[in-house]
């Protein structure tokens, strides 16, 4: 009997943290829904969860703000195994000096960088760390940028889940206050993001 209930301890608290992972700053964020008119998030909306040569090109635009980029890539959600993030390094690859990883570090540009670091991270909720020096770099790169210094802070909330609840409110604010950014967000896709960072507040009263 006590081996049952072991068991039935183990296996709860396997799915709470599950649970508690599937509800996080990654995947509880769903700010494309700040842009339901916009073509490109739609391009997205429409590519069966692909990561297409015309999405890839979009996302390469210069032209095109980063925050639009962004909410497509969040526009794909939080499937795993979904190989996004490869697809996007190997159409690097072949349209571009950027052969791997290494080089992207090096050659790529600051929203490249975050492009690559935001998929992956979307695939890999449960295990953010691998891109976390890549994020850094992005944000070294384009430091005054709201969108991309956002999306790098959603990555390294997501890196709190398992040991500082207050740090993601404190990732949030330190973002939201930070008056040198240049305002390059829609405010309703702020808002849903600060919405869900603010839930964990409490966390840095105990």
């Amino acid at each position: 009997m006590k081996l049952i209930q072991g068991i039935f301890i183990l296996m709860f608290g396997v799915f709470m943290t599950i649970q508690a992972k599937a509800d996080s700053p990654l995947t509880s964020t769903d700010f494309y829904k700040a842009y339901p008119n916009n073509d490109y998030i739609k391009l997205v909306l429409q590519s069966g969860n692909e990561m297409t040569e015309e999405v890839f090109q979009v996302l390469e635009d210069k032209s095109i703000s980063y925050d639009i980029k962004a909410a497509m890539i969040n526009a794909y959600g939080w499937e795993t195994k979904a190989n996004r993030a490869q697809v996007y390094l190997d159409f690097l690859s072949q349209k571009t000096k950027i052969k791997n990883e290494k080089d992207l570090i090096k050659k790529g540009t600051a929203e490249q960088i975050m492009n690559y670091s935001y998929l992956y991270a979307m695939e890999n909720y449960m295990d953010v760390q691998p891109v976390l020096l890549l994020v850094d770099k992005a944000i070294q790169k384009k430091s005054t940028s709201f969108a991309l210094n956002i999306v790098g802070g959603l990555i390294m909330a997501q890196n709190q889940m398992d040991s500082d609840w207050c740090g993601i409110y404190k990732i949030g604010q330190s973002i939201r206050e930070a008056k040198q950014l240049k305002q390059d967000m829609n405010k309703e896709a702020q808002g849903i993001i600060f919405s869900y960072l603010q839930l964990y507040q409490p966390e840095c009263n105990k």
